[in-house]
């Protein structure tokens, strides 16, 4: 491959509509002994931004092949699916039925790799990772075909239940690989300023250490590609199929930060800038800030993220509206009029 556009490349978007009747009795039935964390509304929340998503990807990634959302028995009524560009995929085509129906985030992102017709090179998104700049192939992979990511090292640091999932992608790294083996095959990776200061000194600090502490958790849009993630999910068979038996996200949990580490463990990933996606939290949005932080253009993607408090809806909504005023060829005309 010479060049980026030698190859397809998908992204993959998962997506659940909280609100919708049929579900919520379903989750009701389900969710038994889930901790209050892992069972709580504001993570299946729809916050009916979806559509600025898909707006965002037209004016921002015309060239993607195809996306593919990733749902539980649902359509979101704006969904244009005439479109060709559009496939919806149920939780049913990709996972067995052993571990169906489930609510385990770490489930479903870790089975989309089993998506029929997707490409080797794909792009997982949520749905509240908006893409807010122009961005090219080159933004998500090298024009050899290898993922881009953050490579650094970093330390975990309890505050939530999730914690625990990292521990278990970490004590996985450590199990797979071994530390040194990592820092000879990535080293130029690793120790590269192209990722920005702050990831080159904690990759400084942690280096002495005799085994991986955390990996550097960028919540962003993730490259993959399917062979690597076959062969992640393979080593780790075992708490895998452990996670899957989980209805809801346990302390159990393998996530998909680990098929970036395996990815990286092996020295297929190349090092990208931490500049790439910023994070800000609900209760904290507002049009300046939001503003302020995608006129940087290497700036690629604005995760919003449901902390439980909707302080700013209205400017949350305000903002997007402006950002992406124009309807996609992802909505249907109907619905973009109402």
């Amino acid at each position: 491959m010479n060049d980026s556009k030698s190859f397809p490349i998908d992204f993959v978007v998962t997506w659940v509509d909280g609100d919708d009747p049929a579900w919520r009795v379903k989750k009701l039935t389900f969710q038994g002994v889930a901790s209050d964390e892992a069972k709580s509304d504001n993570r299946f929340r729809d916050l009916d931004l979806f559509k600025y998503w898909f707006r965002g990807v037209e004016l921002h990634a015309p060239w993607v092949r195809k996306i593919f959302v990733v749902t539980d028995r649902q359509i979101p009524e704006f969904l244009n699916l005439a479109n060709p560009k559009i496939q919806m995929v149920d939780h049913t085509e990709i996972i067995s039925d052993e571990y169906l129906p489930t609510f385990n985030s770490n489930t479903i992102d870790l089975n989309v790799v089993n998506i029929e017709g997707l490409s080797e090179h794909f792009v997982l998104f949520n749905d509240d990772f908006f893409i807010v700049n122009d961005v090219s192939p080159l933004d998500f992979f090298t024009k050899d075909g290898l993922p881009k990511d953050t490579i650094g090292q970093s330390v975990i640091i309890p505050t939530e239940e999730y914690d625990h999932t990292l521990v278990n992608n970490v004590t996985l790294m450590n199990t797979t690989f071994t530390k040194k083996q990592v820092l000879s095959r990535n080293f130029s990776n690793f120790f590269n300023l192209t990722q920005g200061l702050k990831v080159f000194l904690l990759n400084l600090y942690f280096t002495p250490f005799p085994k991986f502490t955390r990996m550097f958790d960028p919540h962003t849009a993730y490259s993959f590609r399917k062979t690597d993630v076959k062969r992640g999910l393979n080593v780790s068979n075992q708490k895998i199929k452990r996670t899957f038996l989980n209805r809801f996200r346990d302390f159990s949990d393998v996530s998909v930060q680990w098929l970036r580490y395996f990815s990286i463990g092996e020295g297929n990933t190349r090092p990208r800038s931490t500049r790439f996606g910023i994070t800000i939290n609900t209760s904290e949005f507002s049009v300046r800030k939001a503003t302020k932080a995608v006129k940087n253009k290497k700036t690629k993607i604005l995760n919003l993220q449901d902390n439980g408090e909707l302080i700013n809806i209205e400017e949350t909504v305000l903002f997007f509206e402006k950002k992406f005023p124009k309807t996609s060829t992802f909505e249907n005309v109907l619905s973009s009029e109402r």
